[in-house]
């Protein structure tokens, strides 16, 4: 399977495992992703609705050279806000 279709896939593959609990899915989105990527670089990463910052830390823990973040407009303030946080730490 190429990576491609291993992302795609990755939204049925946690809903699986999520059953009727309810953890924290978005960890489980990502190791999930950390699992298929089985240690393979990556070049740029696009996160597409970053809300609060969460996911884009767990992005960069994997090292990618370049990290593009996309949004709505509106969300503009809110995303710089804890941008600025993560940037300082």
């Amino acid at each position: 399977m190429n990576p491609i279709d291993l992302i795609i896939d990755l939204a049925t593959q946690v809903r699986r495992r999520l059953g009727c609990s309810t953890p924290d899915y978005r960890q489980l989105l990502f190791d999930e992703l950390q699992e298929r990527l089985g240690g393979l670089s990556l070049d740029r990463v696009l996160e597409i609705g970053p809300r609060d910052g969460e996911d884009t830390r767990r992005l960069l823990t994997l090292s990618p050279n370049s990290l593009i973040l996309v949004d709505l407009p509106d969300k503009e303030k809110r995303v710089a806000d804890w941008l600025n946080k993560l940037e300082r730490s």
